[in-house]
């Protein structure tokens, strides 16, 4: 009898000792884990919603691959105290971040992201003004210059999106982000639909599109409005784009306080396609895709002038001068009948 509860004893005790390995073993190894490199090789934006589990939060961390172990992430979570600690909110996690690491930003609620929305059709001094009214933006360097043209690219190669960032962000960092990703946009359109009977070089493309963007409210018009001013550069006609005089009395802000005057129409400013023939120098804003895609595949038609529509916003086009004056006649008398 003796031997045999010296057998079960030491029987549990072997047992308990095999899972003890076992467990050290694994703790072993979700603290290895918890503490190396994340799987994500771009930073991400995460999102916690309030009064969701530590659990769930896990399972989301590694469906979005900023974690290689759910498991690791929710019970060293727990053992480092901190279950209840996790913040709901918005967050900009890092490339490569460990999940001790992320786990510190849930807890201190460290680098929430802030989001910014460039519209589309900006010029660089008004994505500037927008800059410098954001808090969370770091401009500091740059505001005694006025606008800092030399820190922008050339005008038309910011992309128009919404950018996720840390707050305290560099002006700088956040002006290569938005250049890169035009560039990279730009360059994947040209690549695929760059037409050479229109243009020399994106540059040229990428002009028009600015153009484009700022005469063209409305998506659906694009390629319309892109075919007209792509028919006026083949026959030599001047575009005579009034987004143009714009930018070029404003020396560059892109809007004015006032309508458009005959004198504006003869600035000599480089810019204005009333003047000068062609195309102008550089782009007259930061235009979308949608404005590149149009210039690169532009409506077949014949019309050489368009105008506002008084009644619906759109544009009227026409072939002939004759017609194109009858529908600015239209135009003006729907204007004395608003004002009316």
């Amino acid at each position: 009898m003796m031997g045999m509860r010296t057998f079960g004893l030491r029987f549990v005790l072997y047992l308990a000792a095999a899972f003890l390995a076992i467990g050290g073993g694994l703790t072993l190894y979700m603290w290895i884990d918890f503490h190396m490199k994340g799987p994500s090789s771009a930073a991400k934006i995460f999102q916690i919603r309030k009064g969701v589990s530590l659990r769930a939060v896990s399972k989301d961390l590694k469906k979005a691959r900023i974690i290689q172990c759910d498991t690791a992430f929710n019970w060293m979570t727990r053992l480092h105290g901190n279950k209840g600690n996790i913040k709901a909110g918005v967050y900009l996690i890092p490339a490569s971040a460990s999940p001790y690491d992320v786990m510190q930003k849930f807890v201190n609620n460290e680098d929430s992201h802030i989001m910014l929305t460039i519209p589309e059709g900006l010029t660089n001094q008004q994505v500037w003004a927008l800059f410098i009214e954001n808090p969370h933006i770091d401009t500091a360097a740059h505001e005694k210059e006025g606008f800092p043209a030399g820190i922008f690219p050339e005008e038309g190669w910011l992309y128009p999106e919404t950018y996720h960032f840390s707050s305290g962000t560099s002006v700088t960092e956040l002006i290569n982000e938005m250049h890169l990703l035009a560039k990279a946009k730009f360059e994947k359109a040209w690549r695929t639909h760059g037409n050479s009977s229109f243009f020399s070089s994106l540059k040229e493309a990428v002009i028009l599109a600015s153009i484009v963007e700022k005469e063209a409210g409305h998506i659906v018009e694009r390629p319309m409005v892109a075919g007209v001013f792509l028919n006026r550069l083949q026959k030599g006609m001047r575009l005579q784009a009034d987004p143009t005089v714009v930018y070029a009395v404003s020396q560059g802000k892109g809007y004015l306080s006032r309508p458009l005057t005959k004198a504006d129409l003869k600035t000599t400013f480089p810019h204005n396609t009333y003047a000068f023939g062609g195309l102008p120098p550089t782009a007259i804003a930061n235009p979308s895709v949608s404005a590149l895609m149009a210039v690169l595949q532009p409506a077949q038609t014949k019309a050489l002038y368009f105008v506002v529509d008084g009644l619906e916003d759109k544009h009227l086009f026409a072939t002939t001068l004759a017609d194109h004056n009858r529908n600015v006649a239209a135009y003006r008398k729907a204007l004395r009948q608003a004002a009316a």
